[in-house]
């Protein structure tokens, strides 16, 4: 099954900052997946598991995790956002 990798920014100082990208990250999935395209968003899918069990949010520790979903992917979309 093919899918698309979806790269947004995440990381900030600002706890504020990185809500609003989480919050973008996920409507642009959704628009993507409204389209019919199956979807993978570290950001999106990585973040809820991060705060409900306590885990790091940074690259340095789910760069494994992504790098295995990249390779796999078909598309890569790189999204830019302010910042």
């Amino acid at each position: 099954m093919s899918y698309v990798y979806l790269a947004t920014p995440y990381s900030d100082p600002s706890l504020a900052v990185m809500e609003q990208r989480f919050d973008a990250a996920c409507r642009i999935a959704g628009a993507l997946m409204a389209q019919g395209e199956v979807v993978f968003s570290p950001v999106v899918h990585n973040r809820p598991i991060a705060i409900r069990c306590d885990l790091p949010r940074g690259w340095d520790y789910w760069w494994r995790a992504d790098q295995a979903m990249l390779i796999g992917a078909d598309k890569v979309l790189v999204v830019k956002m302010p910042g």
